[in-house]
């Protein structure tokens, strides 16, 4: 409804207009446009066409009901779960509605994003699960490719691909069952064998299987046809029982972390022949409840209080080193994450809001004991154009210089003989911003700031 309150004390109704949802009372009238509630989250905007009219203008219904975000790194879009629809989204276009690049209805069982593959799983016919794939265009469009009816359908299932190869799992009866497919081509899949057992990531050429409560992880050799076994290997989880939490992967590391209730806890599987396992670690941070998204990117750890309205940051680095970073306030309850890049993307409400985290740089921190007593480095020209040099007394042996750019991304590393004189860098072909350059070696870790011009 619309009233005339141009005399004081008195209201004319003038007008009315269907909203189709709640006004908001928060934000009721601004420039023009009347922002509405869609049910408990997410906006709509009617755009003011004259003294008492208005039209429907833009709809975010992302926030109908967030239940899930994914990013699609290829493409940089994030993919947003509603109540009853599938959403791309372009996650750093202003305004409600603003960053829809296309949706679909949402009749899917589940939905992986692997880069800019998106796989819906339905059933087929009575159990028969279907795997429906489509291709992520670089304008966010949606591609339908094919639909791919797995060998077996269980109870239970999981689904990876990495290397070009699709492994859907599935718990008949008494046995887990693997179903691999070559996906080089991901519309013409090509079954290759059905194998005993699950895998839950593929990194440096092996397949992994971890059982958290045995505190073993199975190794295979990702090239072969069927994977053949390599081994098993023990770790030790530090957060066990009712602190006892998931293993959250990283996507460019074989390193696992664990969060759970107040604890924390890291297993180092980069080196297969020595594993190792850190931890327990307190966290003393007023999370309380985790929000969905919790996970590792670009070497810091993330995790959400879904009732503070904060995302903690802690540098993970170094397996071992668990040092706390920064925190990030939300207006709004966080409900889900989804990395893209350096920005943290969070869906709250009804809409996705986007922060830019590229200042949030890792390994700096200091977490372990040898770190204290490491020799501390002079870095110059800084700013710096074309190289820099390092200058350092104390250090004995050979020592490794990274670059890390703003990201915690290693851009430039190399292995120097550092302490008996100064040792110059270069820095060509690097663009300018703030980089960050590390000494590691025998005496422990320094660090210092670099600005490039």
């Amino acid at each position: 409804m619309v009233y005339d309150i141009s005399v004081p004390g008195i209201a004319v109704p003038v007008g009315a207009f269907p909203a189709g949802s709640y006004v908001h009372a928060l934000a009721p009238f601004t420039g023009g446009i009347v922002h509405a509630m869609n049910s408990l989250h997410g906006f709509s905007a009617l755009q003011r066409t004259g003294p008492a009219s208005f039209e429907a203008g833009a709809m975010h219904r992302v926030g109908d009901s967030v239940a899930e975000l994914k990013s699609s790194i290829a493409t940089g879009h994030v993919l947003a779960e509603g109540m009853d629809s599938l959403y791309v989204l372009d996650p750093m276009a202003p305004g409600i509605g603003m960053g829809i690049r296309s949706s679909r209805l949402n009749t899917a069982l589940d939905w992986w994003v692997f880069d800019d593959l998106l796989v819906e799983l339905r059933w087929a016919a009575y159990g028969q699960y279907g795997l429906s794939l489509l291709r992520i265009t670089p304008d966010g469009s949606l591609d339908s490719l094919t639909t791919l009816l797995p060998q077996h359908s269980g109870n239970t299932y999981h689904l990876g691909i990495w290397g070009n190869r699709l492994y859907w799992d599935g718990y008949m009866s008494t046995v887990t069952l693997t179903d691999i497919y070559d996906v080089t081509d991901p519309a013409v899949p090509v079954f290759l064998d059905s194998v005993p057992g699950q895998f839950n990531l593929q990194r440096d050429g092996m397949l992994f299987n971890w059982w958290p409560e045995q505190g073993v992880v199975d190794l295979y050799d990702a090239g072969s046809t069927p994977p053949a076994p390599l081994g098993s290997k023990a770790f030790t989880l530090g957060c066990t029982g009712f602190q006892g939490g998931f293993l959250y992967p990283e996507p460019d590391r074989t390193v696992l972390h664990q969060v759970g209730n107040g604890c924390y806890s890291v297993v180092d599987l980069r080196d297969t022949s020595n594993v190792a396992s850190y931890g327990p670690f307190p966290i003393t941070e007023d999370i309380g409840p985790m929000a969905d998204g919790t996970g590792a990117w670009n070497k810091v750890l993330y995790i959400p209080g879904l009732n503070t309205r904060r995302v903690y940051l802690f540098d993970v680095c170094e397996p071992g080193i668990f040092d706390s970073l920064s925190m990030v306030q939300f207006a709004d309850f966080p409900l889900d994450l989804a990395f893209v890049d350096s920005g943290l993307l969070v869906a709250f409400g009804g809409y996705v809001q986007h922060y830019d985290l590229g200042n949030v740089i890792p390994c700096l921190t200091v977490g372990m004991a040898d770190r204290a007593s490491a020799p501390g480095i002079k870095v110059f020209p800084n700013p710096a154009r074309e190289s820099c040099v390092i200058r350092a007394m104390g250090w004995v042996g050979p020592t490794v210089s990274e670059v890390r750019d703003a990201a915690g991304r290693l851009v430039r590393t190399m292995r120097v003989q550092i302490g008996a004189g100064d040792v110059t860098v270069s820095l060509t072909g690097l663009p300018a911003g703030l980089y960050s350059l590390h000494v590691v070696g025998v005496n422990g870790i320094s660090t210092a700031k670099l600005v490039l011009e």
